[in-house]
């Protein structure tokens, strides 16, 4: 029989500071850490709230405990922040959800991040999740794939324009939002003074006008006649009866700040007794914190 052979072994990995160790996909706690939940709410009048719901091992109870955290975010898309405290061990999950029907998907932006301290000098980078949720759709890890603000379907949204003056439609882009602009229709109603009136588009960046385009051919007295954008399309290429188009940039971006106006009082005249009336336009809408 063949003599036996002493084997030796390399030293085993130093211990992961948790005593829980059932699978890789969790995050050892140290007892120090904690998680800050940031979230955003773009929808104009609905207030909603987010809920994290987490599972971790704890060192010091020797079992799985839960956490949960309510966050309430208000309307309007002003940053909200909130801070979950954490135990010695391991994070193990992290759910986040959203109690609020009435505010629609897209509308609400969160993150989880975890963290070292309260301040930001002590925040070691580790996003746990971060995305949009919504009432049938919670973002989850382990799980889901980390989104920016600017992934996802958006919002779409139908929004009046402001008369700036008799002559001239304006929309304005508000702080912390991305629009891609879809279409919209404007009517112009014209009076019984005689002569040509000309619509066009525009749109204002920082004060300088980025994009112009006529509408073709110009509207006579005595007419009701809708606009409507036609990205990609030359105005002439329409002949109008009722709706006229107004060529437009595709898949166009505006970011906050950014003027769409429709006017009718260059080049052309536009009477005492001209009217806009019928203004909706359509975007789809992102929160953008830039």
């Amino acid at each position: 029989m063949a003599a036996s052979t002493e084997r030796t072994f390399p030293a085993l990995a130093p211990r992961v500071p948790s005593e829980f160790r059932a699978s890789l996909l969790q995050i050892p706690l140290f007892g120090d850490e904690n998680l800050l939940i940031q979230g955003a709410n773009i929808h104009p009048t609905t207030p909603a709230t987010v809920v994290v719901v987490g599972r971790l091992w704890s060192d010091a109870r020797r079992e799985i405990v839960m956490f949960r955290e309510q966050v309430d975010l208000p309307a309007g898309g002003a940053t909200t922040n909130k801070f979950s405290v954490l135990e010695r061990g391991a994070l193990l999950s992290v759910r986040v959800s959203m109690d609020t029907v009435a505010v629609p998907h897209g509308n609400t932006w969160t993150r989880v991040l975890l963290m070292k301290g309260f301040t930001g000098e002590l925040t070691f980078g580790s996003c746990v999740v971060q995305g949009y949720p919504s009432f049938f759709n919670d973002i989850a890890w382990p799980g889901s794939p980390i989104q920016t603000v600017l992934d996802g379907p958006g919002v779409i949204r139908y929004l009046p324009f402001v008369q700036f003056s008799p002559s001239i439609l304006t929309v304005t882009v508000p702080t912390h939002r991305r629009w891609r602009v879809l279409t919209c229709v404007v009517v112009l109603i014209t009076d019984a003074n005689l002569g040509a009136r000309l619509v066009q588009v525009e749109v204002v960046h920082a004060g300088s006008t980025v994009f112009g385009a006529d509408a073709s051919p110009t509207q006579a007295n005595n007419q009701t006649r809708g606009y409507s954008l036609i990205p990609g399309l030359n105005a002439s290429a329409v002949v109008p009866t009722i709706y006229q188009g107004l060529p437009f940039v595709p898949d166009l971006e505006l970011v906050a700040g950014d003027v769409l106006q429709i006017r009718a009082d260059q080049g052309a005249i536009f009477s005492a007794g001209d009217l806009f009336a019928g203004q909706v336009l359509t975007v789809r809408e992102w929160f953008d914190p830039q």
